[in-house]
């Protein structure tokens, strides 16, 4: 659980980074990300999660070669996927963003393998981790509306549902 919450929020740190302000994706751009990702995840069988954009990359590169044809450089791409994903956390209700914390928070306060210490530490650490998602879903607001016809695909790329 914990590396989980560490793989996904380090990829929210790298998107602030790789996405300033004034740039956002087209819808255009926002349909062939997606279905690029969707093609790379139906071949690899691994899921798509933010962060992920260099591993799609190279999976791709090794596989079929999707992304260079549609234009994308290794750069462009993580800023791409990355965008595509923060603008689907954009475009979560707030209460669905927040039971992705909230679920795994719940289990970890109700462990009985960990001390009340370990919990206190573990809280601690995901706590800017948790803060820098709730940047990455803000910084997602530009590209929200690209993005948000592309919902239910996405919903199966990310939670398989």
């Amino acid at each position: 659980m914990i590396t989980m919450f560490r793989s996904v929020s380090l990829g929210f740190l790298a998107v602030l980074a790789l996405t300033g302000p004034g740039w956002a994706l087209d819808q255009r751009e926002a349909e062939i990300v997606v279905g690029i990702m969707e093609q790379v995840a139906a071949i690899s069988g691994e899921p798509i999660y933010y962060g992920g954009g260099g591993e799609v990359f190279d999976y791709d590169t090794q596989n079929g070669e999707l992304i260079p044809a549609a234009g994308f450089d290794h750069d462009s791409w993580i800023t791409a996927h990355d965008a595509v994903l923060t603008g689907f956390m954009a475009s979560m209700p707030e209460p669905e963003f927040n039971a992705i914390f909230a679920g795994p928070l719940a289990q970890l306060d109700a462990s009985t393998s960990l001390s009340a210490e370990q919990k206190a530490a573990i809280r601690a650490d995901l706590e800017p981790e948790i803060a820098a998602a709730r940047a990455a879903r803000e910084s997602g607001q530009a590209n929200a509306d690209a993005v948000r016809p592309l919902l239910p695909r996405l919903q199966v790329l990310v939670f398989g549902e």
